[in-house]
C-alpha cells in the first residue's frame, strides 16, 4: 500500500517494488493540491507494478534507489513492447 507523507514541508512517496521499501522525496510543498497529484501519480505506479510493466527509472530517472532495479527495469520494458 503506497502512501504519501510529509517530511518538513515537502512530500514525499512511500511504496513497495519487488518487497523492497521506495521513499521518493519530491520538492512539492505539502496542501491539499499536491497530494491530490501524488495520489494520481501513485495510483498510476501501482496500476503498471501490479501489470508489471513499471520501469523505476522512467519515474525516478535521478533516484538512487533506480539502480537497485536495473534487472527488474529491463523485465519491464521489455513487458511494455
Amino acid at each position: 500500500m503506497a502512501s504519501i507523507r510529509a517530511r518538513g514541508d515537502k512530500l514525499f512517496m512511500d511504496f513497495r517494488h519487488h518487497n523492497i521499501r521506495c521513499r521518493e522525496q519530491t520538492l512539492l510543498a505539502d496542501n491539499p493540491n499536491n497530494r491530490r497529484k501524488l495520489t494520481k501519480l501513485l495510483n498510476q505506479i501501482d496500476a503498471d507494478i501490479r501489470l508489471g510493466c513499471f520501469v523505476y527509472s522512467e519515474y525516478f530517472p535521478e533516484s538512487k534507489n533506480a539502480s537497485k532495479f536495473v534487472k527488474q527495469d529491463i523485465q519491464a520494458r521489455r513487458k511494455k513492447e
